[in-house]
């Protein structure tokens, strides 16, 4: 599923690589998050939310027209 594009996993420079290679690739413009599965612990899910909005989402501010 990653290699295909549906899954984006990793520390946050491969997502952030990942979700860049979308953009290009075919238009990415939306996205539908979810940080929460199976049994992966609160504390867990809110890091990753963190990271993902420290460290992954300030890389596409300068994208939005």
């Amino acid at each position: 599923m990653v290699g295909a594009g549906l899954v984006l996993c990793g520390s946050p420079e491969t997502v952030r690589r990942q979700l860049e290679e979308q953009v290009e690739t075919i238009g990415l413009r939306q996205l539908c998050l979810l940080f929460a599965f199976g049994n992966l612990p609160h504390d867990k899910v809110m890091r990753s939310m963190r990271l993902f909005a420290t460290e992954v989402m300030p890389a596409f501010r300068k994208r939005v027209p």
